[in-house]
C-alpha cells in the first residue's frame, strides 16, 4: 500500500538523499574518465539501497562513455593496423629491390 504522513515525508526524504548521493557518485565515475565504473562503487551500497531506478541514468552513462572508449580504441587500432601493412608492403618492396654499383677505376 501507500505510505502516509510522516512516514511517508520520511520515506521520500530517504529518497532525495539516496538520490543525491547516486547523483554525486555518478559525477565521480564520470571524472574519472573510466578509471571507475558504476560497477566499482555498486559493492559498496547495501542491496536494499540499490534501486534500479535510482541507478538506471547514471548506468547508461556510464555504458555509453565506455561504449565510447571502446570505439575510441577499435579506432586506433584500425589506424595502427593501416600503419603496419604500409610498413610490411614498404620492406616487401626493399626486398626484391635490386641495386647497381658502379666502380669507378
Amino acid at each position: 500500500g501507500r505510505v502516509s504522513g510522516g512516514a511517508g515525508r520520511a520515506a521520500r526524504a530517504g529518497h532525495g538523499v539516496r538520490k543525491r548521493v547516486v547523483d554525486k557518485i555518478a559525477a565521480l565515475v564520470e571524472e574519472s574518465d573510466g578509471t571507475l565504473g558504476v560497477d566499482d562503487v555498486l559493492p559498496y551500497f547495501p542491496v536494499a539501497v540499490v534501486s534500479v531506478d535510482e541507478w538506471r541514468v547514471a548506468v547508461l552513462a556510464d555504458l555509453s562513455a565506455r561504449d565510447a572508449r571502446v570505439d575510441a580504441h577499435n579506432s586506433a587500432t584500425a589506424q595502427a593496423n593501416a600503419k603496419i601493412e604500409d610498413a610490411r608492403r614498404t620492406l616487401s618492396a626493399l626486398e626484391t629491390r635490386e641495386a647497381v654499383i658502379g666502380w669507378d677505376e
